[in-house]
């Protein structure tokens, strides 16, 4: 297997992603490229419901920063965005143009 940097590999997983099947379950396109770059995983059930970021990190007792938000959108041309922040930062749309 390939060995790739980081930000290559990050980019691989989007293409994948984005091009992934319509499936009813997003878990299932999620594991399948983890399972295509051998990526290890685990599930962690969690005992409440979460909603949001705080929630996600009370549940799971971690800082705020370690949890990423993941944000996608779609211009009027069609361009898909994938908009990656830690879970303590807001996007700020007029910055990035979005």
């Amino acid at each position: 297997m390939e060995i790739l940097s980081g930000t290559a590999l990050f980019f691989q997983f989007i293409r994948m992603l984005i091009n992934a099947e319509k499936e009813t379950d997003m878990c299932t396109v999620t594991t399948r490229i983890l399972d295509n770059f051998g990526i290890k995983y685990f599930f962690k059930q969690h005992q409440n419901a979460v909603f949001n970021c705080e929630d996600v990190a009370r549940e799971r007792g971690v800082m705020l920063s370690q949890v990423l938000k993941c944000m996608v959108g779609e211009d009027s041309n069609g361009t898909i965005y994938i908009m990656l922040f830690p879970g303590d930062k807001m996007l700020n749309i007029k910055k990035y143009g979005v």
